[in-house]
């Protein structure tokens, strides 16, 4: 029977996972895209208890909404959406979520930046500097987290001139003291 829940922070260990004891972690993941910013606190959690409760191990989750939208409790992601400028109303929320979820040994697949939700307002711009910049904040706001794996990415059409745009994010994420797998 693998283990259920995983020592933190999770390492790559040849072609699986593995807990920080090198016990191999089965990941076996619900998508929840909106679980950060559709549901409050309560919900989160009935919805985390209900997955543990199926033998699930991770989830996997999205912190921009889907659309310009404010979380459940009216505030939205960005302050400045062109300047990927963080709402603190907003990522409090989210930080209750991911106590939880850690709290309950859950692995967090999670998609920093939606690209086909982002890429319409940041390449006119043709600057990936709120991408670092922004991946910075979240590097250092959540590098303490041990059960994230960060996704540079999300749904979108490959477009050679979004390359500076992931890395810009990703660098990002690594300059503001992330450590956690990517």
């Amino acid at each position: 029977m693998w283990p259920k829940a995983a020592t933190f922070p999770l390492v790559a260990a040849g072609s699986h996972l593995a807990g920080a004891d090198g016990i191999p972690f089965y990941y076996v993941a619900d998508t929840h895209w909106p679980l950060l910013w559709h549901y409050s606190l309560q919900e989160a959690r009935e919805i985390a208890a209900n997955r543990a409760a199926l033998g699930f191990t991770a989830l996997q989750i999205s912190i921009v909404p889907f659309g310009d939208v404010p979380n459940v409790n009216g505030d939205k992601a960005f302050l400045n959406r062109t300047a990927l400028a963080p709402s603190a109303a907003f990522f409090a929320h989210c930080d209750e979520v991911l106590d939880l979820l850690e709290s309950m040994g859950f692995a967090v697949y999670i998609v920093a930046l939606w690209w086909n939700q982002v890429m319409g307002t940041l390449r006119p711009l043709r600057s990936s500097e709120p991408c670092r910049t922004f991946g910075r904040w979240l590097g250092t706001r959540w590098r303490h987290r041990r059960n994230l794996i960060w996704v540079v990415g999300g749904d979108t059409q490959w477009r050679d001139e979004d390359l500076p745009y992931f890395r810009a994010l990703g660098e990002g994420l690594r300059a503001g003291g992330s450590t956690q797998l990517s």
